[in-house]
């Protein structure tokens, strides 16, 4: 909504980009979430991790008992779907952001995620992505490389304020 206070926008494998990117491998995606939003609650998690891990790779086992949170994930999933089903992005605004956009894309995640970096990088005029092979949708590059997405981020950071001055002059 207020993009003229940015200076530059990172993403890590956004969960949704819109309604108007609805591709094949989307449609698919979203038929298998819904499959996944009808299985009882208690099974919705495992379905989901699932599918956003590729390939079937399932979630590490917990360390320990889980946190009292925990159990509103199945609704936190519920409501997420829904909302992304009924707000519909303004893509055109995000093309005129002209400023640097950074994408970290996990290798191992689903084909979607690849597919929904294509999107982007239609999308925003100064766009960059980076895939980070060993990693999966939910295996975060700010967690499991921090030096590495760290530096990402510095060198974003870097060309937004050498567009600044570029721009004052």
């Amino acid at each position: 909504s207020h993009t003229e206070v940015l200076m530059s926008f990172a993403l890590t494998q956004p969960a949704w980009i819109g309604n108007g990117h609805w591709m094949r491998v989307y449609v698919a995606y979203w038929q298998e979430i819904d499959s996944i939003m009808s299985l009882p609650p208690g099974e919705r998690m495992q379905g989901f991790v699932l599918l956003n891990t590729g390939s079937g790779r399932a979630a590490p086992p917990p360390s320990g008992p889980p946190p009292d949170w925990i159990a509103k994930r199945p609704a936190g999933l519920d409501a997420m779907t829904r909302a992304f089903r009924r707000y519909d992005l303004d893509t055109e605004k995000l093309r005129r952001f002209q400023k640097p956009v950074y994408l970290a894309v996990g290798g191992l995640s689903h084909p979607v995620e690849r597919r929904k970096a294509e999107k982007l990088a239609a999308i925003f005029p100064s766009f960059r992505m980076d895939l980070y092979q060993d990693r999966h949708h939910l295996d975060p590059p700010q967690r499991a490389e921090p030096t590495r997405f760290a530096r990402a981020l510095r060198e974003l950071w870097g060309r937004a304020e050498r567009e600044k001055v570029g721009m004052a002059a």
